[in-house]
């Protein structure tokens, strides 16, 4: 296996190609999630909770970053954010000397719902591209190396 990424390294270095892009991997949230609801009931027994759109799919627009389970809401923000009138990207960086392990979070809109998993090793920079066609309000790539 590292005769092979020393060759992968080599190529890419003949080809013009910075060895940190040769080794940068795409994390890619799933578009859509469905999210199956369910109300409390309500104080008052004159009002009745009811799901009037059952498996509802909600549409993937942005990530973040946590150290650790989103759960524990140790939320990260990016340490630099590059932005023009063309383009927008905010770049999150990690360590190995972290309280807890990195872990991306994929956002979906009109739920609070999200899907999440730790980023994977040996990622130590994240770069998040937001899409000018949304008007910045969608991700477009997050990139990790």
């Amino acid at each position: 296996m590292l005769g092979f990424i020393r060759i992968a390294m080599a190529m890419a270095l003949s080809f013009g190609v910075s060895v940190d892009w040769a080794l940068a991997s795409e994390l890619v949230c799933p578009s859509s999630l469905e999210v199956a609801e369910k109300a409390a009931a309500p104080q008052d027994d004159a009002w009745q909770a009811v799901v009037v759109d059952p498996g509802q799919q909600h549409r993937f627009y942005g990530v973040s970053f946590s150290d650790g389970s989103p759960a524990k809401k140790f939320f990260r923000n990016p340490i630099r954010t590059i932005s023009s009138k063309t383009q927008k990207t905010e770049i999150y960086t990690f360590s190995k000397q972290d309280p807890e392990p990195p872990w991306i979070s994929c956002l979906y809109h009109d739920t609070s719902v999200v899907i999440t998993k730790p980023v994977p090793d040996p990622h130590d920079q994240c770069e998040v591209t937001y899409d000018p066609l949304t008007g910045f309000a969608s991700v477009k790539k997050v990139d990790c190396r």
